[in-house]
């Protein structure tokens, strides 16, 4: 069973974020896309640093999110 480490939701969003760590110890991205619905993003990912760096890239360039 996996774990979510992170959260991202705001109303400014298309969709939510959720990064994961799985029964293997490794991490992985999941866009929720409805009810029920959604996709992995990436996964396999064993550092969280790294983890939690590729969930951000990819919320700011996918929602085209300006820092």
């Amino acid at each position: 069973m996996s774990t979510v480490i992170a959260n991202i939701e705001d109303d400014d969003l298309n969709y939510s974020y959720q990064l994961c760590k799985d029964d293997d110890d490794t991490y992985y991205l999941y866009r929720e896309e409805g009810i029920l619905r959604g996709r992995t993003v990436f996964k396999g990912v064993e550092d969280i640093k790294d983890a939690l760096r590729l969930m951000m890239d990819y919320v700011f360039e996918y929602e085209e999110v300006i820092a």
